[in-house]
């Protein structure tokens, strides 16, 4: 046995499956023992959880660091896709909030917690790690996460009033706060990233030559909010009887599903957009942010067991948002390579032709050199066919 060859490829495979695996590790941890990331979630610095706050900071830094400025103008061209991206993750898919709300689950929190998880925008770190995963266009990505969680300071309080008009719960929301706790863990770091890749030169080169690690990086924070969020809802969970949690999981598992079908239908057969912008509109439009929609619950109510049971189905949502895309992450990535790969031969094969039509040309001035090139241009065209077929 090559232990050379053993280790390479574990540390392939680790590599490969690095998000779910990372994700599966915090899970594991913070339900065998919560404990610590407990403690690590009890440290605030006035509004915020100390090191929450440093592991999004992180994110979206990396985020700026590694984003390319070619890649934000082109994304820009995509206005299409960036419209339905703000009307599905802020205005379409929290109406399945009514139907959710309405589900008869024990105890009645869950269904109140299912449509207050609907009502968030995207996910602040788990989406954007999606989208690099399945190698969509990361700086669409950053815009929608941006762009949706600052609108969502209006939307979110909107939505919520509009479920429970009347009912139990009364909306009373500070907006300032979440706005500026947006603009503090998200906006400034991002910008921060970028302008370090654009002025520093140093910079930019280190972030294009370790874009894998530093992405690796990325995600192992995001696993680490993962580890504090889950093992402060560790007794929450575990208290549950385990029927309950089954019917919530596959409430959340249904939920996701239709919003991947509803927003793959639209971006391929109404916006028509290219296979990166489409990946990265479809996940962000599907996902929605435990984090946000358990800061909206406390917004709810003062009472910290009803708090607690109302967290438990954006908890177990986000984590079953976490799994799938972390298992179909990895085909998306293989496919949009491929397709890539064809475009790419498709350009090639149109640059050949367009030489075909310039030998025509000069073969009628003089055919010695002409038949010469009309060689090199046949070799071309063979070695463009040979790779396509390798490549089906």
């Amino acid at each position: 046995m090559n232990w050379k060859d053993v280790v390479k490829r574990v540390l392939g495979f680790i590599k490969a499956q690095f998000l779910p695996l990372a994700f599966l590790i915090a899970v594991l941890i913070a339900m065998a023992a919560p404990a610590p990331g407990i403690a690590v979630i009890s440290i605030e610095v006035g509004p915020f959880r100390l090191f929450q706050m440093i592991n999004i900071i992180v994110v979206f830094f990396i985020s700026g660091l590694t984003l390319n400025t070619k890649n934000c103008k082109a994304t820009l061209k995509f206005w299409p896709g960036i419209l339905w991206g703000f009307v599905t993750i802020l205005a379409i898919t929290p109406c399945l909030g009514f139907a959710l709300q309405a589900i008869p689950f024990t105890p009645p929190e869950f269904a109140a917690g299912l449509a207050i998880f609907s009502a968030a925008p995207t996910t602040l770190g788990v989406g954007a790690a999606l989208v690099r995963q399945s190698k969509g266009d990361d700086a669409l990505a950053l815009l929608l996460l941006i762009g949706t969680n600052l609108c969502a300071v209006i939307t979110l309080p909107l939505w919520l009033k509009a479920f429970f008009s009347g009912g139990t719960y009364t909306v009373s929301f500070s907006l300032g706060q979440m706005f500026w706790q947006l603009i503090v863990t998200v906006c400034v770091p991002a910008v921060i990233g970028k302008g370090l890749r654009e002025f520093i030169p140093a910079v930019a080169r280190f972030a294009t030559k370790y874009k894998e690690p530093l992405s690796m990086f990325s995600v192992a924070n995001v696993a680490f909010i993962v580890w504090q969020t889950l093992s402060a809802a560790q007794h929450l969970l575990t208290q549950q009887k385990f029927v309950n949690i089954l019917y919530m999981i596959i409430a959340t598992l249904v939920q996701h599903i239709i919003y991947l079908m509803f927003n793959i239908a639209v971006v391929t057969f109404v916006c028509s957009l290219p296979i990166e912008e489409g990946v990265a509109v479809v996940i962000m439009g599907s996902q929605k942010s435990a984090p946000v929609a358990v800061t909206a619950i406390t917004y709810l109510t003062d009472v910290s067991a009803t708090q607690g049971l109302l967290s438990v189905p954006c908890i177990i949502g986000q984590l079953v948002q976490i799994f799938m895309g972390a298992g179909f992450a990895p085909q998306v990535a293989k496919r949009v390579l491929r397709v890539q790969k064809g475009r790419k031969l498709k350009e090639e094969a149109m640059k050949v032709e367009a030489e075909v039509v310039g030998v025509n040309q000069l073969e009628a001035q003089n055919p010695k050199e002409a038949a010469a090139v009309n060689g090199v241009l046949e070799l071309k065209s063979s070695t463009i066919n040979l790779n396509h077929s390798i490549e089906m």
